[in-house]
Order: structure tokens, then sequence, then C-alpha cells
């Protein structure tokens, strides 16, 4: 994603949805079937279950060529503003929830005046994100994404700034290395 995000987006959006939708169709039918259906039976609800599967990925696909930029750039720029607002030690969750919304707006905002680029660095900054995601798994102190610090917890360990600012300085140096990467590859 960090690298070559934009060059598959579309179809990437495209597979994931129609193969989640054909797994759905595939589990609704399942569930009317008698326990003695037999393997004609089963068999021809998957095959239909990927036909339906496939229009939808061919509608998707179609959808995400109009909107799926903007839609990515809204996720990225509410987790960039989402990590602003764990900088800022913000304690209350409609505030950062409103901080996220910001940048979300934001994103849209400006993908629609710069969408290559805004492809680019959307698909770069999600795929650094779960890069340093991972490796903070394994490293530990990678903040967390959904409890509020109190700030004299905060106070009390100086790990948790440069941690903080060690991940995020992490997502911001594979970004731009994606970001490049991408309009330089993929004109």
């Amino acid at each position: 994603m960090a690298f070559l995000g934009s060059r598959f987006l579309f179809q990437f959006f495209g597979a994931t949805v129609g193969l989640t939708i054909a797994g759905l169709v595939f589990l609704i039918a399942y569930q009317f079937m008698s326990v003695e259906a037999s393997v004609g039976v089963m068999a021809g609800a998957g095959v239909g279950s990927l036909v339906v599967g496939l229009g939808v990925s061919y509608v998707t696909y179609r959808f995400t060529k109009a909107f799926a930029v903007p839609i990515l750039m809204s996720i990225a720029f509410s987790y960039a503003f989402m990590l602003v607002a764990k900088i800022l030690t913000l304690k209350q969750s409609w505030q950062i929830a409103g901080v996220m919304g910001v940048g979300a707006v934001a994103g849209w905002l400006l993908s629609t005046k710069l969408q290559r680029f805004s492809k680019c660095g959307a698909t770069a900054f999600i795929g650094a994100f779960m890069i340093m995601r991972g490796i903070g798994q394994y490293a530990g102190n990678f903040p967390s994404l959904t409890d509020v610090p109190d700030p004299k917890d905060v106070m009390k360990n100086p790990n948790h700034f440069t941690a903080l600012f060690g991940y995020i300085g992490g997502i911001v140096v594979i970004a731009i290395a994606g970001t490049l990467f991408q309009m330089r590859k993929f004109p």
C-alpha cells in the first residue's frame, strides 16, 4: 500500500467489496438450505454468490473511479488528524472525533483539487501507518488508537512522547518516500 497503492487502488476496492458481498450472499443462502442439501445445490449457491460478487465488484470498480480518492483522502486525513489529537493530548472523545471530522473534510476538499497527488499520498500514508502499526505491535509503545491518555500519566512517562514522535516520524518518512516513489513510478 505504501509504495504500490495508487497503482491498484480501484481494483483493490472492487475486489474487496465483491468478495465480501459474495461471502455474505453465500452465508445467507446457506442458512436457507436444508441439512440434506446436495453438493450440486451447494455448488450452485457458491457459483451464484460468485456471480453476484463479480457484478458488485464491477459496479464498485466503476463507483470508486469517481469517489475512491476523496474517500481515501478523508480516511487518511482523519487518521493524521487523530495523531495530532494524540500529540495535543486531547482528553474528551468528542474533541478527538471533532478533530478527525475536520481532517476528513480537509482530505475530501484537498482531493478534489489534487487528484493524482491525493491518490499517491493517501495510499502511501495509509501504507506507512500500517507498517508502523505493525512494527509497534512488536516493538511496543505504539499509541493506543482508542484510549485517550490522561495528561498526568503522559507527563510521568517520558517514553510516551519519545515513542509517539518516533512512530509519527517513521510514518512521515515512509509516507513521503512512498508518495515520491508512486508519483515518479506511476505517472
